[in-house]
């Protein structure tokens, strides 16, 4: 290894194993606040027990000579906190919900008492964010399951963050387009989005082409400005998704979406005679989640299958049978031969023609069905098939030590027949997303976040022509190139 590399893997390894104190975090979800008594001194040395009534598990902290306590790296959902301080009544808050990213702040006042009253509270205001001032909106469970989703992406309900604008492409077609998120009037490319703190975004261009079942989704946030540097990755919307996690009960449950060209209105612009556009749309799938071992260990799954064909209309410009042969008498604006700078007469090109420009125009280009400059009329049809996985597990040693893993696999397959139906194409696009996290405490006010993950996407786009031959124009073979590789393809006379 050279000296500059071994310098690198040197950095990295302290980089990984760097611990730092609890009050520089702002990245993770979690619970601060301070015990006091009626006079607002601080309490210090009181217990703070933290409950997750989902799950069982339970963690404890001391309040500090301020009196504060933290408890950070929670996963987002329902608490209940317990402060009990000697010669002070107990205090006991149930229904404390934070969303992710949130630094919520709980502070509590001990009236003076016997140990065994116990002060409780119930049905609290929602906490307010007062550790930062990052702009956004948390997008829970409740909405990304019940609103209404055409095709069922959970970056649809990113609009629901004011400034955001959302772009979409249609999956029956697109390789490497996905959806984009803007925010504020900035370019879609600044998007940066995290899956469980991994990032899921196309590494040519922010794009989303991973759609995490929103079944599976626990709640996402959209930062849209003020958010800290820890972030990284962009300067425009910050998406942070957090997958379910398992918990004491087990849960679950079984869905199907249908969409029908015999549930649909006739598309406008295809009036009777005509036909109507083609839709077949099936998305189900299911969930379950539950304990390994109660409160130690908890899994979470899901799979999702999508089966979608679907024709969209579209009209062109192309060659009458007299400007096969060379005859454009019917444009009256005069063609130039380039040689003489002379107009053709009569538009009349009939000697000038290549024959292998002729074979490919009288084979693969379609003649007129209508009257007009634009007279040809037909469908692109996509047939699109989905298969997502997504698995979960959730491991807790002890308060000092938690584990988390998590693994997305889609495999998405769109061939593709293009509005000239001699133009087909194949297209694939296997993706996976995993990731680890280990969070360690050192003290009260130490800690180390380790994680590591990976995000693995390959499009592959071909013609269904591709290496079939040329018609004698060997620059344009399909597959010679990039570029080529996605079109149509020219196969030999």
């Amino acid at each position: 290894m050279s000296v500059l590399g071994f310098k690198k893997f040197a950095c990295l390894v302290v980089l990984l194993a760097w611990a730092v104190p609890m009050a520089a975090q702002t990245g993770d979800t979690g619970i601060l606040g301070t015990v006091t008594d009626p006079s607002g001194a601080a309490i210090a040395d009181a217990t703070v027990t933290l409950t997750q009534p989902s799950s069982g598990l339970s963690r404890t902290a001391k309040t500090a000579a301020d009196g504060g306590y933290e408890f950070r790296y929670l996963v987002p959902g329902e608490y209940s906190i317990d402060v009990a301080a000697t010669g002070f009544s107990e205090d006991h808050r149930t229904g404390v919900t934070i969303d992710i990213g949130q630094l919520a702040r709980v502070d509590f006042g001990l009236q003076v008492g016997g140990v065994k009253q116990v002060v409780s509270v119930t049905g609290a205001p929602p906490l307010l964010e007062t550790q930062n001032a990052a702009l956004g909106e948390v997008v829970g469970s409740e909405r990304t399951v019940n609103l209404p989703l055409n095709g069922r992406k959970f970056n649809d309900l990113a609009i629901l963050t004011p400034g955001v604008v959302v772009g979409d492409t249609d999956l029956h077609s697109s390789s490497t387009a996905g959806a984009t998120i803007s925010v504020n009037g900035g370019r879609d490319i600044w998007l940066q989005v995290n899956l469980d703190g991994i990032t899921m975004v196309n590494n040519r261009h922010q794009y989303i082409n991973l759609y995490p079942s929103v079944d599976a989704v626990q709640e996402f946030k959209v930062q849209t400005g003020d958010y800290s540097a820890e972030y990284g990755g962009s300067i425009g919307a910050n998406v942070n998704i957090q997958l379910k996690s398992g918990t004491n009960a087990y849960h679950g449950d079984l869905f199907e979406f249908v969409r029908n060209t015999a549930l649909d209105a006739r598309n406008y612009f295809s009036p009777a005679p005509l036909p109507q556009n083609i839709l077949k749309q099936n998305q189900w799938g299911a969930t379950i989640g539950g304990p390994i071992r109660k409160q130690k260990t908890f899994f979470f799954a899901s799979y999702e299958g999508i089966r979608s064909i679907e024709d969209l209309p579209g009209e062109a410009a192309v060659l009458t049978p007299a400007q096969r042969a060379g005859d454009f008498s019917a444009d009256t604006t005069p063609i130039i031969n380039p040689q003489t700078g002379q107009p053709f007469l009569n538009n009349n090109l009939s000697g000038y023609l290549d024959p292998v420009a002729v074979n490919i125009i009288n084979k693969y280009m379609p003649e007129p069905n209508q009257t007009g400059a634009v007279n040809y009329a037909g469908n692109a049809l996509g047939n699109l098939t989905v298969n997502q996985g997504i698995a979960r597990i959730d491991q807790y040693f002890s308060d000092k030590d938690q584990l988390f893993v998590h693994f997305v696999h889609a495999y998405r397959n769109f061939p593709n027949t293009d509005l000239n139906y001699n133009f087909t194409f194949t297209g694939t696009y296997p993706m996976t997303n995993a990731g680890v996290q280990w969070i360690h405490t050192f003290s009260p006010k130490l800690l180390n976040e380790f994680r590591m993950g990976t995000n693995l996407e390959n499009v592959s786009q071909l013609s269904t022509l591709t290496n079939a031959g040329d018609s004698g124009l060997s620059d344009w073979r399909a597959g010679r190139t990039c570029a080529n590789a996605q079109s149509g393809g020219l196969p030999e006379s």
